[in-house]
């Protein structure tokens, strides 16, 4: 028997060990403080990256039509866990295959906006041990960071018109508008940012700077990209409001 085959199964004894310590104190705190934020449980994807498996993933839709989402995402080792948020809106297309979201699909990785929770604004990942209370101690100050920065993201970003309406087809052009959106894991180019700002307005009434942004991300967009952006813009025509 090779060094491997001797170790394989202490590896994963204390894999399966980490894991149970990190899902019972998620169980025990998180998934109660999430609940009385009013968000409500996503059913995990059938297939994840086993490097990067997903937990606790779950929504909420504020005011009818703002999405938020929040879930907690493992490292390939599982000896460290961090927690995404993301943002989106009911009549903003997917970006990945173009149609309207629905809220209680719809997982971190689809929004338009996300954002890694962290108390400085790092990439912060907090540790998992085979210690119960070490892990739990850990959850509890992603709760206290939550409470102390994630919740005014949701609050600055998650709603409408919210920093969004000082976004300008100048500000596009000048790279100022990245001051009015949160940091996010997409790449956001002017011209993607011109068409969500195009259905923005739109939602708000401002028919004519709908048009304006709708103009500037045709106009900007490379040519073997047009129709790609043509067909995200398709529900401009004909909006899905919530009521």
């Amino acid at each position: 028997m090779n060094q491997k085959e001797l170790t394989a199964p202490i590896e994963r004894i204390s894999l399966m060990s980490l894991m149970t310590e990190l899902m019972v104190a998620l169980h025990k705190v998180f998934w109660p403080f999430l609940e009385q934020q009013k968000f409500k449980a996503i059913r995990p994807l059938k297939q994840q990256d086993e490097r990067n498996w997903i937990l606790c993933p779950s929504y909420r839709v504020k005011r009818k039509v703002c999405i938020h989402t929040v879930d907690v995402q493992y490292d390939r080792f599982r000896e460290y866990f961090c927690v995404n948020m993301g943002v989106h809106f009911r009549f903003l297309p997917l970006t990945f295959n173009e149609e309207l979201p629905t809220p209680h699909k719809t997982q971190t990785s689809m929004c338009m906006f996300n954002h890694r929770l962290s108390p400085d604004g790092g990439d912060h990942w907090w540790e998992v041990t085979n210690a119960r209370d070490a892990t739990l101690e850990s959850v509890r100050d992603v709760i206290r960071v939550f409470d102390e920065t994630g919740l005014a993201f949701f609050e600055t970003y998650g709603v409408l018109p919210g920093p969004y309406e000082s976004i300008t087809i100048a500000g596009l052009d000048s790279g100022e508008y990245q001051k009015f959106i949160p940091r996010t894991d997409l790449r956001l180019s002017p011209s993607m940012i011109a068409s969500v700002m195009a259905y923005i307005s739109k939602y708000l009434g401002n028919d004519e700077a709908s048009k304006e942004f709708e103009q500037y991300a045709l106009s900007r967009i490379h040519e073997r990209f047009q129709h790609r952006t043509e067909k995200y813009l398709r529900f401009l025509d004909d909006p899905t409001r919530t009521e």
